[in-house]
């Protein structure tokens, strides 16, 4: 049966009159559509036909011309048609049995029901190329009637057989990539980044000028935008003996690769075309790789701890705090960055390729950022209309943004009245951990599988706050252990790694005990204390690597090119998801899933995201630092000038401690 209905398949333009053309040229366009696909017993559910080749058809004929047009059609078949229950349909129908539950089949399966909204049917996925003429409503209205009158087809099934496009309607040709008129946004954006590309041209001949004439500069911001002057920066280094949490540099970067790592997974896991067995096994035998969501969690902690070692160095200088500066500069330095980032989604960034899926990767991309950019730059994202985030990984900035608006909360009673406020840090500390228990009790949220988990559990301020007041306090005490004199015991060094490792090894494999079914409050407990574990580990990391008990850990983590590398990590996050989009968007076929083919991929994402990272440090991330130091520091008294002296031009205090800086 199988073989009978790709045979009709593929020859299904024969038999449709009106707008196809003679025989004699519509095998051009059957040669490049889509056949049965192959595999389907093991969950192969496409075949996305030769997207380029269709679009590039031109053929005239008796004075006709006939163009390709791609579109993606769905074809609904019932599972017991083509013998495909024992593998997908099972999965199918144990997921809408237990949908409520929280079994290790019905989370795998959740996926899959996606694209199956009966457990009775199969859809598959089919790229067809037609000339531009025929509306494919009606090409599909056609076949669908053409499949029901088969007879190789069993009267009590027939009624389940639909055809129809791929999200109602999922056509490309190559007049709307050639045709399709700029908008006035995407010209805006052409323009502008031509007239920051000229002040950078402008502004590093400057600095070339000045630098061979042994001159100094009339003015700072005539050379702010030069590459010479933010590449040094870039590029300078410090030793670790002059910054005992120089470290925080390796950690941060590392974290990063992680994070870039583990979305690429993420991003391939969620690829709509792949042979969905082979993703099944896949998942339960890399579990460790959905036990990385907690380097976000890192990534608070580490900055939240520089900017509470900062604070507290320049409260001990007698530097004056100013909580309007302190909020004022930070959303200065970070908020050109991530207008540029949404300027990119909104407009230029679906011109850059194409492909069979092009548009329904990029569109949602685009259009949520027309609609929602403002969101992103208040940094509310990850509250107000949470499903069309612009941007989607920009929750991150706004947790990051709101924890460190509501920081001096906790800072200014820890540095006035240290004792009473660990009182209440231990309350809050008890508070972070009840916050996601409550959530995921009410919510019955196992794991990142489950459909509410983003939205409700891994976006909110609310339930990540903990890393960033962990991090607070750790900072503290980093603080006030900064001039320790006394040395550990070896056997409680050697105590603290075991526990340390062993923290950290057990909240990265704890998912795959979580596949199994459990209780709702083993998970409540589960979700409500394991970053807090996690980042218990790390705390020792950070504290081994500062006062010597770190060895060569600490020598990687410390090594200099981290310290360029870690000034990238804030536009590497901001920008990944974009980069990684773009190489998902543009396949034309379907994939195998394998840890070959990840890593493969995995390290072209880190090449380009850190180029196209250093590109935005050098054109805006930095310039704007020398701006904003234009602004805040110009009628600063030299003792204050002094004092804020920064290492690398990175970190300053003034009036208020800028602490968006290289370890940040």
């Amino acid at each position: 049966m199988l073989l009978q209905l790709a045979i009709f398949i593929s020859g299904y333009f024969v038999v449709i009159k009106g707008c196809l053309p003679p025989e004699e040229i519509m095998l051009s366009f059957t040669d490049v559509s889509a056949k049965f696909p192959s595999g389907i017993m093991t969950g192969n559910l496409a075949d996305l036909g030769s997207f380029d080749r269709c679009v590039a058809l031109d053929q005239k004929h008796n004075g006709t011309r006939y163009k390709g047009k791609y579109c993606l059609v769905s074809l609904s078949l019932p599972s017991d048609l083509i013998n495909i229950g024992s593998n997908i349909n099972k999965c199918i129908t144990d997921y809408k049995i237990i949908s409520n539950e929280t079994t290790s089949e019905s989370r795998r399966c959740a996926s899959l029901d996606k694209r199956n909204n009966a457990s009775s049917n199969i859809n598959l996925v089919l790229g067809w190329c037609v000339p531009d003429v025929c509306p494919i409503a009606d090409v599909t209205d056609y076949i669908e009637e053409v499949i029901i009158n088969l007879s190789i087809f069993p009267t009590k099934l027939k009624e389940n057989i639909t055809i129809e496009p791929f999200l109602g309607g999922f056509c490309q040709t190559i007049d709307q990539q050639n045709k399709d008129t700029w908008t006035i946004g995407e010209l805006g954006a052409v323009v502008f980044f031509a007239i920051v590309g000229s002040i950078i041209v402008l502004s590093t001949s400057y600095d070339a000028y000045l630098y061979y004439k042994n001159k100094k500069s009339a003015h700072t911001i005539l050379t702010a935008f030069s590459l010479k002057t933010n590449g040094e920066k870039f590029l300078a280094s410090s030793s670790p003996k002059s910054d005992p949490l120089l470290c925080l540099c390796g950690i941060r970067y590392t974290r990063m690769v992680c994070v870039l790592f583990e979305n690429r997974y993420a991003l391939d896991r969620g690829e709509p075309f792949v042979y969905f067995s082979d993703l099944r096994n896949f998942q339960a035998e890399n579990i460790y790789i959905m036990g990385a969501d907690v380097n976000a969690d890192t990534l608070f902690f580490i900055t939240s701890l520089a900017v509470a070692y900062e604070f507290f160095n320049a409260m001990e200088q007698g530097i004056k705090f100013n909580v309007f500066k302190f909020w004022i500069r930070k959303y200065i330095k970070l908020a050109p960055l991530m207008a540029v980032v949404v300027l990119m989604y909104a407009t230029i960034l679906i011109r850059i390729g194409s492909g069979p899926i092009w548009p329904l990767v990029l569109n949602p991309m685009k259009e949520n950022c027309q609609k929602y950019w403002w969101t992103s730059l208040l940094y509310i994202q990850n509250y107000y209309n949470i499903d069309n985030i612009c941007v989607g990984q920009s929750w991150y900035n706004a947790v990051d943004n709101q924890m460190f608006f509501l920081s001096p909360l906790i800072l200014v009673p820890l540095w006035k009245w240290p004792k009473y406020s660990l009182y209440a840090a231990f309350l809050i500390f008890i508070g972070s951990i009840l916050s996601p228990f409550i959530l995921s009790f009410y919510y019955v949220m196992p794991s990142p599988t489950h459909p509410d988990y983003s939205p409700k559990h891994y976006f909110p301020t609310h339930i990540r706050f903990g890393a960033y007041f962990m991090g607070l306090i750790f900072g503290y005490i980093m603080f006030r252990l900064k001039n320790q004199q006394y040395r550990l015991h070896p056997l409680i060094v050697t105590l603290a790694w075991t526990i340390s490792f062993a923290l950290l090894m057990v909240t990265v494999l704890s998912p795959h005990f979580v596949m199994y079914e459990h209780d709702r409050m083993f998970y409540a407990f589960y979700n409500g204390m394991r970053r807090q574990v996690w980042l218990i580990g790390v705390s020792w990391l950070i504290y081994a690597c500062a006062h010597g008990y770190a060895g060569p850990i600490n020598s990687f983590l410390t090594w200099s090119g981290f310290q360029s590398l870690g000034r990238l990590a804030y536009i590497m996050y901001a920008i990944h998801v974009a980069q990684q989009s773009l190489v998902t968007a543009e396949r034309r076929t379907t994939i195998y899933y394998s840890d070959f083919h990840i890593f493969h991929i995995f390290c072209s994402d880190l090449v380009l995201t850190t180029t196209v990272a250093a590109c935005l440090y050098l054109s805006f991330e930095s310039p704007m630092t020398i701006i904003d130091k234009l602004i805040f520091e110009k009628e600063e008294p030299k003792k204050s000038q002094e004092l804020a002296q920064p290492k690398n031009d990175e970190v300053v205090f003034t009036n208020g401690p800028d602490l968006y800086f290289t370890r940040i």
